[in-house]
């Protein structure tokens, strides 16, 4: 079984790139190319062919979005001043605006 990539679906240099990028920039975790090439042997073509399943989980990984936890003490500390204490406050699914 094969999978039709659209012709605009990047290539496996170009995901490598995005990972790389994402991970110096905003993972930090160490995470290199021989990390992801163990990860990638994991698809070994049991559903469809082993380069498209690896090709396809490649493409899930550079969507994936990760919050670090400085990242999400940050986010939760804005969501609390803008709706905790706020001129906005957020109760049972309505915004009542302060005054």
């Amino acid at each position: 079984m094969t999978i039709d990539f659209p012709c605009n679906f990047p290539n496996v240099d170009d995901m490598f790139e995005i990972v790389r990028k994402t991970e110096e920039i905003s993972w930090k975790s160490g995470l290199d190319e021989k990390t992801i090439d163990e990860w990638l042997a994991n698809y070994n073509g049991s559903v469809f062919s082993a380069e498209n399943e690896r090709r396809l989980a490649l493409w899930l990984l550079c969507n994936y979005t990760y919050f670090s936890p400085v990242d999400l003490n940050y986010l939760c500390k804005i969501l609390y001043n803008r709706f905790v204490h706020g001129d906005r406050f957020v109760k049972d699914n309505f915004i009542l605006q302060g005054n």
